[in-house]
């Protein structure tokens, strides 16, 4: 526990440091609150943690809002609470780690890896996860409204209850996925997606246009292919060819 707490006051103080070249901030005893307080007098300081090394840290509830943790290693790190809002987290090490209840709307997690993550009642609305690594994550009752999930990794991935208004699902891979009390009404796509077999059969039944759909860069908006969707209706279309 001593170890901990030693090392979170050092990545604490590193992060002060990087944050402000001008500004000494005594935080050796004041952990994430003092940290918090600084933040909130100096909103518009530059957090460059681009590559750092921060796995198993305690920074829970720590604001990180719009921080640069692109490549940071953040395994097995204690981010429960914290605010990760607008935060580039792009291709960031994250397997293990407890995020749960963060805030992480707008946050840019491309090519993160997040297997069996904890990201329970976390705010991921908006979020950009295209590619991310999510197998076997925890996301019970998140919110992932309007999040980019394109060609993700989410095999085996707890969804119980999560929020999907607007999310995108296109080329994801969400095999074995657990959707108990899920409600996918609301998904912008699920084009090209890999489903369990009872899951595919449900959306084709039910909200087939949903298979069809697919982002125009050009128009910048969802459109149905008419003439897959009239493919994906006859009784011998049961999925995407591999």
């Amino acid at each position: 526990m001593a170890n901990n707490l030693r090392k979170t006051t050092a990545i604490l103080i590193s992060l002060a440091m990087i944050a402000s070249s001008q500004d000494h901030i005594d935080i050796q005893t004041c952990g994430v609150s003092k940290w918090n307080e600084w933040r909130k007098q100096n909103k518009n300081a530059h957090i460059n943690l681009q590559e750092a090394n921060l796995q198993g840290a305690v920074l829970k509830g720590a604001n990180l809002s719009g921080a640069v943790l692109s490549l940071a290693m953040l395994d097995e790190a204690n981010l429960a609470g914290a605010n990760l809002q607008d935060a580039d987290l792009q291709n960031a090490l994250l397997d293990d780690a407890d995020l749960q209840g963060a805030h992480l709307h707008g946050a840019n997690l491309s090519g993160a890896f997040l297997s069996l993550a904890l990201l329970d009642d976390a705010d991921l609305s908006e979020a950009n996860l295209t590619g991310a690594h999510l197998g076997e994550a925890l996301l019970d009752g998140a919110n992932l409204d309007g999040a980019n999930l394109q060609a993700a990794h989410l095999e085996a991935v707890h969804l119980e209850g999560t929020s999907l208004r607007g999310t995108n699902f296109s080329e994801a891979d969400l095999r074995n996925a657990v959707l108990w009390g899920t409600d996918l009404k609301n998904v912008a796509s699920f084009y090209r997606a890999k489903l369990d077999p009872d899951v595919l059969l449900q959306i084709k039944a039910s909200w087939p246009e949903k298979l069809a759909t697919i982002w125009d860069k050009s128009k910048k908006a969802w459109v149905i292919e008419t003439v897959l969707l009239e493919q994906i209706k006859k009784p011998e279309w049961h999925g995407w060819q591999e």
